[in-house]
């Protein structure tokens, strides 16, 4: 397992006898606005400060650099010098520098002598450095999320504490999970933190509310060293889940990350992007998840950002259900991908052109399907409303918007990752696996909305209970439970699941209106 190390920076004056003040040391000199962050690779000498400024300092363990030869030497206004060690520490800390620091000076110490952008350890040591005004309240030790290991970690922000997420990897996959706990009129955007030697024209990835598809970030995975995520809310709230996959699907030797996809509905606005700091090939292959394989295709759109095919090899494959395969080289502007597609590749790697070492792309794509609606009764219903996966209903009217919560026996059967349904409404079709619906949170009890014009659904279990009709048991192993949407967004409202529950009671509640399965 690889664990990341945050370092606090300890000082000890300049005392040496001839110790050079400031000192002479040769690489690029910046000046960069807050925040920025540099790769101790980036082979910065000196950085002249604009503000008051605090830096963190975030090093991949076992990357066998020995951090003790790193010397920081800060330049005040009076001319005086200080030198800033490195300290190992276990947990998060910052250094600020003195508010009369006005140059930092950058010795590595030949730290990364004899490598090159393409060496594993090249991007293991990340210097993060933001305003010191800014580290007040909840920020005051700064808003920096751990991505150490594959274990799922929520991050917080606010309007004036943005969240900063660090990865000291060749291979930097940051992985989101959901958004759906965004509080309403809340708009949270996340960026690439700019590196202070390459500046960005564009550092904006994404952004979504509480109104956003809840598809949009399911299990998105992005190859980025440092982002950073703001929140235009005053109050601190839990913006997003995250996790870090360190050195995934990592070729060492050529340097290929590996990124994967699953489809088990329709998807809005997935993200693609290379790691505009990285040089790192990847490999992002969109599997057709086994509840809609055989069942219904989707047909998937790409919106792609201009690149030059100079710079860029990319390289779409697709690999469909009767084992042959279609190419498309270099696609421009757009493109649309249909048929009975089992899997596709997204291929990305650079040229060895001039000026195209961190050549990048960025392209968003879509899933859509088509509604689909199997055999039974079609009736009205009031909300909130119940229904057990294996009733013989095929259509559903609501009065308004719905949401539907998925309950199941933990040990289930039959399959019912077969079981669609699917919402028509602008002119769309919003369609969800059962099995996507439950599982989403890693959970076995999940709600999801669909869409605000949606009152109707569509539901096809695909004959799955067929075989257990004399199973009363099995019958009676998944609820779908309807409520109104406005109620769903609202603070009175919950769904439990009796195991997770002891002792509960309505009265319990505290006024909050709550359904129990059991």
């Amino acid at each position: 397992m690889i664990f990341l190390l945050f370092y606090a920076l300890s000082i000890s004056l300049c005392l040496a006898a001839g110790a050079a003040c400031p000192p002479s040391l040769t690489g690029t000199t910046i000046g960069p606005n807050l925040p920025f962050m540099l790769f101790g690779s980036d082979n910065v000498s000196e950085i002249t400060l604009k503000e008051a400024t605090c830096v963190f300092l975030s090093v991949k363990s076992k990357s066998g650099l020995d951090l003790s030869k790193v010397t920081l030497t800060v330049l005040d206004l009076n001319g005086q010098c200080t030198s800033v060690g490195v300290s190992a520490l276990s947990d998060v800390k910052k250094y600020c520098f003195p508010q009369t620091a006005t140059k930092v000076f950058f010795d590595m110490g030949g730290l990364f002598d004899g490598m090159h952008p393409t060496t594993p350890a090249w991007r293991t040591v990340i210097f993060l450095f933001v305003a010191k005004a800014s580290l007040t309240g909840p920020c005051e030790n700064g808003n920096i999320v751990d991505l150490n290991d594959s274990e799922s970690k929520h991050t917080w922000a606010s309007s004036s504490c943005p969240a900063f997420l660090l990865a000291p990897s060749a291979c930097s996959k940051i992985s989101f999970f959901g958004h759906s706990g965004v509080p309403e009129q809340t708009e949270v955007s996340v960026f690439t933190v700019q590196n202070g030697v390459r500046a960005l024209d564009d550092t904006f990835l994404f952004s979504f509310t509480s109104e956003t598809d809840p598809k949009f970030l399911h299990e998105e995975d992005f190859l980025r060293n440092a982002i950073m995520i703001t929140s235009n809310s005053t109050e601190w709230q839990k913006v997003i889940q995250s996790t870090f996959g360190p050195d995934y699907g990592f070729d060492e030797n050529g340097l290929l990350c590996t990124l994967e996809q699953e489809v088990y509905g329709d998807l809005k606005n997935q993200v693609v992007s290379s790691n505009p700091y990285g040089v790192e090939e990847f490999k992002y292959k969109v599997l057709i998840g086994s509840s809609l394989l055989n069942l219904t295709q989707p047909v998937f759109h790409f919106a792609i950002d201009k690149y030059d095919d100079k710079c860029i090899n990319l390289t779409v494959v697709i690999s469909f259900i009767n084992g042959t395969k279609t190419l498309n080289t270099n696609p421009h502007d757009s493109l649309t991908l249909k048929g009975a597609i089992r899997y596709f590749n997204i291929e990305f790697s650079r040229t060895n052109e001039p000026g195209c070492t961190y050549a990048n792309v960025k392209m968003v794509w879509n899933a859509t399907l088509p509604c689909m609606e199997g055999p039974g009764a079609e009736i009205e219903a009031d909300l909130p409303f119940m229904m057990w996966a294996s009733d013989n209903i095929s259509s559903i009217t609501f009065k308004e918007p719905f949401c539907v919560t998925t309950a199941n026996y933990f040990y289930h059967y039959p399959d019912i990752s077969k079981i669609l349904l699917s919402a028509p409404g602008d002119g769309a079709c919003e369609v969800e696996s059962a099995y996507c619906m439950e599982c989403s949170d890693g959970n076995f009890l999940n709600t999801y909305c669909f869409h605000d014009s949606a009152t109707q659904l569509y539901i096809d279990n695909f004959d799955v209970f067929d075989e257990y009709k004399d199973d009363v048991a099995a019958l009676r192993t998944t609820i779908f439970l309807f409520t109104s949407k406005k109620e769903y967004r609202g603070t009175f409202f919950c769904v439990v699941h009796k195991a997770t529950v002891t002792g509960h009671t309505e009265t319990e509640t505290a006024g909050r209106r709550c359904f129990v399965f059991t």
